[in-house]
């Protein structure tokens, strides 16, 4: 591969050569500028004051009264959970059967 390599890159850098020479040939147009149009302004009012209003503070009674705390949420105690899952009648019934899946490779074939 070496050995081409002189003969790639001068092919290289003919076509280069080639190819700026080729791009100043082309002559461009000049393009007229064109005088502005007058345009139509709209007479739009803003939807918001000229001017902002200068804001006003409410009223506070100072000082305020405490916060009210509210109860705590009643949590279940866990002898509920002890009982569901300890309950044999109710893990029978709600059991999924594991069925013994066949497999493809035994038997004739």
């Amino acid at each position: 591969m070496t050995k081409h390599l002189p003969k790639f890159l001068f092919i290289g850098l003919l076509l280069l050569l080639g190819v700026l020479v080729a791009g100043c040939q082309i002559e461009r147009e000049t393009i007229a500028s064109v005088p502005p149009t007058p345009t139509v302004a709209a007479a739009i009012q803003p939807k918001y004051p000229e001017v902002a209003p200068t804001p006003t503070p409410g009223t506070r009674n100072f000082p305020l009264a405490a916060p009210t705390l509210l109860p705590a949420a009643a949590r279940p105690s866990s002898q509920n959970c002890i009982d569901c899952h300890t309950d044999l009648e109710a893990l029978k019934n709600t059991a999924e059967v594991v069925e013994k899946a066949e497999s493809k490779s035994e038997g004739e074939g």
